[in-house]
């Protein structure tokens, strides 16, 4: 028998590792590998379905009256004075609405919203087109009983609830 045959010694960590590497369990390995891999392709997907929910999530339903138009130059036309209302069902449906305090009111604009990722919103099948599109993408940043819209041009405007 050779010297040193049939005697446990004790290994370093990179023995052991060297001794692994060099007489691998298949078996195991496979399992460690399709294990990474589902973690490599489950952990993009649930970050991603992390990062598509909206802020704007069971805030946006209600009636909202426009409060001070920012960094819109010139402003709105029509007769002074006017309010300006925005209203949004739970149905996905938006009008918006402006009234000469002198002579009521009328729906100037309408169509559907959906709540995209983070604070954006788009509005779909507008009523009448904006710039000639029947679709635009906004920021709506709700807090409470605010809201500031802010288009893809970069005007913006500040809205509050309306209480009923």
């Amino acid at each position: 028998m050779p010297p040193g045959a049939g005697v446990q010694f004790p290994q370093s960590p990179v023995a052991r590792l060297s001794h692994r590497l060099a007489t691998p369990d298949v078996g195991a390995d496979m399992t460690q590998t399709c294990r990474f891999v589902a973690f490599l392709v489950a952990a993009p997907l649930v970050i991603a379905l992390a990062g598509c929910s909206s802020y704007n999530e069971g805030k946006i339903v209600g009636k909202w009256k426009v409060v001070e138009y920012l960094e819109y130059s010139p402003p709105p036309p029509g007769p002074a004075p006017v309010e300006v209302f925005y209203e949004f069902t739970a149905d996905g449906r938006f009008f918006i609405l402006a009234s000469v305090l002198s002579s009521g009111g009328r729906t100037v604009a309408k169509g559907n919203y959906l709540l995209n990722s983070g604070h954006w919103v788009t509005l779909t099948n507008l009523e009448p087109m904006v710039d000639g599109q029947t679709q635009a993408r906004q920021q709506f940043v709700i807090d409470g009983d605010s809201m500031t819209i802010e288009s893809n041009k970069g005007k913006k405007q500040t809205l509050t609830r309306v209480k009923d």
